[in-house]
């Protein structure tokens, strides 16, 4: 029954429904999305509004998912990655707190307009600034390198 939600946001979007009768919830679900496609046709018509399908490039793996790059070449390493966000901030400690705190509503921003990639991204970024906070305040940045890059916590002192 969920799919057919799935299915209706796509142009030529088809769902099939196998059962040995029409149960309420199936009834529900196609009433609801009728409904829902004829205020969507009445909007469309009223602002000349052709539906198209959405065009994205597809990715190329979870590099391209979390940091935007696709090849390790391209990529800094973690100790080049850390150095420059604890230079950004070494003077001012403060300034990290800031930068989580815009962040967080960035993230919240994009959780709702359920952009949950882009969200995750931020999460992801949210986590490594938190880490390095604290690495800067204790002054192990440079022994924690990779466990910062990577969003861990230090396991050792």
């Amino acid at each position: 029954i969920q799919t057919i939600g799935r299915a209706a946001r796509n142009l030529n979007g088809k769902v099939i429904l196998y059962g040995d009768r029409m149960t309420d919830s199936m009834t529900k679900a196609i009433a609801e999305t009728d409904r829902r496609r004829n205020i969507q046709s009445g909007y469309n018509k009223e602002h000349g509004i052709t539906p198209t399908t959405i065009k994205k490039r597809i990715k190329e793996g979870l590099g391209d998912t979390f940091d935007g790059s696709v090849g390790a070449h391209l990529v800094a390493t973690p100790e080049q990655k850390m150095l420059s966000m604890a230079s950004k901030f070494s003077n001012e400690p403060d300034k990290v707190a800031k930068e989580i705190e815009k962040l967080r509503k960035k993230m919240k921003e994009y959780s709702s307009n359920l952009e949950f990639e882009e969200a995750a991204k931020i999460r992801d970024e949210m986590k490594r600034l938190q880490i390095l906070d604290l690495n800067l305040r204790s002054g192990e940045v440079e022994r924690d390198s990779n466990n910062i890059i990577d969003g861990k916590k230090s396991e050792t002192k």
